[in-house]
């Protein structure tokens, strides 16, 4: 029996020094009226769907897709990094921002080049 308990307080600990995932950003679906909002742009690049419920980061492949993504936070400057592959078809790449209060600049490279992106308010 006191091996029982022994066992079970280990299990306990483990279980509540597990971390939830705290990653900042995430791969998303895009809702129907994300998609109705990027119906319009017709050109190759990165979009920035900024609403009061979300923050979505969206690459518009027309003939390049998103390979990898990774991001860093250093000063306070969110820096996220896409490379890119040859895409058959166009596509859009969403990531969904989870949260805006651990940086308080964006900043998007793409194949090791800064860009600028395109925000639109919804």
């Amino acid at each position: 029996m006191h091996k029982k308990l022994i066992v079970i307080a280990f299990v306990l600990l483990l279980l509540s020094g597990c971390k939830k995932n705290t990653e900042l950003i995430e791969p998303y679906t895009m809702t129907n009226q994300n998609i109705e909002t990027m119906k319009s742009k017709n050109e190759q690049g990165i979009y920035e769907i900024s609403g009061s419920k979300e923050q979505l980061i969206i690459y518009r492949g027309i003939d390049k897709g998103i390979k990898t993504m990774t991001y860093t936070i250093n000063n306070n400057k969110l820096t996220i990094f896409f490379e890119t592959e040859e895409i058959e078809q166009p596509k859009d790449f969403a990531y969904k921002l989870k949260s805006t209060s651990s940086f308080d600049y964006l900043l998007i490279t793409i194949d090791g080049k800064e860009v600028s992106f395109n925000t639109i308010f919804g």
